[in-house]
């Protein structure tokens, strides 16, 4: 599953579900995501609890994944997204702020 957003009370709040047991992923340490190296430049993202891995794969009829703990992502994704150190506390603060409204 792609990112998603969740309501919790009045706030709607982005999430990782997991694509086996679509639970929540709400600790980026037990989970991976997957990818497969393909012909093209894009690919498609698995997000799954590290415990529902295997289990997905085992299911799964495409070929085996390539796959790394989604807290790396997290670092790649804010590296690829122009996300300095001083860019990060800035969001931080502003999203704090927006969260108060």
């Amino acid at each position: 599953m792609p990112i998603t957003l969740i309501k919790d009370k009045k706030y709607m709040r982005p999430v990782f579900v997991c694509d086996d047991c679509r639970e929540e992923i709400d600790d980026a340490s037990s989970a991976n995501y997957l990818w497969q190296n393909g012909k093209d430049n894009i690919t498609e993202i698995k997000y799954l609890h590290k415990k529902c891995t295997v289990a997905y794969e085992k299911k799964s009829r495409e070929r085996v994944y390539d796959m790394m703990e989604l807290n790396h992502f997290l670092v790649y994704l804010l590296n690829n997204s122009g996300m300095t150190e001083e860019k990060i506390r800035m969001a931080r603060e502003s999203a704090k702020y927006l969260s108060q409204l």
